[in-house]
């Protein structure tokens, strides 16, 4: 049994956090006769499991759903979830890579320019009214 303080120093989360993890049940604990929390070993697990999940990508409440998942041992549901998560960051990487290739266009657009003498070719380009 670990008190918040050793649990925190651990896996190198404020105790705030622990907490807030545990109002939001993602993880439980007792109390001891002076009052002090105390976390077991599924403390220990379900911590590993909340930052192997944070680690994929998966929000707090979407962590509580799959802890939900595995009691329910609905794995079909954490397919479906993982899928779902994947389309998330493959949409979220494309979108990225269109932001990377535009500002790389402005960036080698601008190199070497004089902006005193010419202004600045990004700003020229945002000011641009395409509807002209």
């Amino acid at each position: 049994m670990l008190k918040i303080g050793e649990l925190s120093k651990r896996f190198d989360l404020s105790v705030e956090t622990l907490r807030f993890y545990e109002r939001q049940g993602l993880i439980s604990s007792r109390r001891n006769a002076s009052g002090y929390r105390l976390y077991d070993d599924n403390a220990l697990a379900a911590l590993s499991f909340i930052a192997r999940a944070k680690r994929a990508g998966f929000s707090l409440s979407e962590i509580a759903d799959l802890q939900n998942l595995q009691i329910s041992h609905d794995y079909d549901d954490v397919y479906l979830m993982a899928k779902k998560k994947l389309d998330i960051v493959e949409k979220r990487m494309k979108e990225l890579q269109r932001f990377h290739s535009a500002l790389q266009y402005l960036v080698e657009a601008c190199d070497g320019c004089d902006h005193h003498h010419y202004g600045c070719t990004i700003m020229e380009f945002f000011d641009h009214d395409a509807d002209k």
